[in-house]
């Protein structure tokens, strides 16, 4: 399956401006993006940013699948979709 991996403001600085198409095994979950995220960048990833050793991210930032957060990494994908990475914002 194809999944597009999009990163949003200064993310871009660490997964480049263009999405990424990534291509994962059938019946993919998030966590498999997490995995592809640690074989692709992990190692050029600020410690503040990225745990390798539980490849997740650290912090304030955020998954989006469909527009919508997503914290459980065993969430299902499907062909085509888009996976947003980004900071959480604040303003005042």
């Amino acid at each position: 399956m194809r999944i597009t991996f999009v990163s949003v403001a200064d993310l871009r600085e660490y997964f480049g401006r263009a999405p990424v198409e990534l291509q994962l095994p059938e019946e993919a979950t998030l966590r498999e993006v997490l995995a592809e995220v640690d074989q692709r960048w992990g190692a050029q990833l600020p410690g503040y940013l990225w745990d390798r050793e539980q490849q997740i991210f650290r912090g304030p930032i955020f998954l989006l699948l469909d527009k919508k957060v997503v914290r459980d990494f065993a969430t299902p994908l499907c062909d085509g979709q888009e996976v947003v990475v980004m900071h959480a914002l604040a303003g005042g």
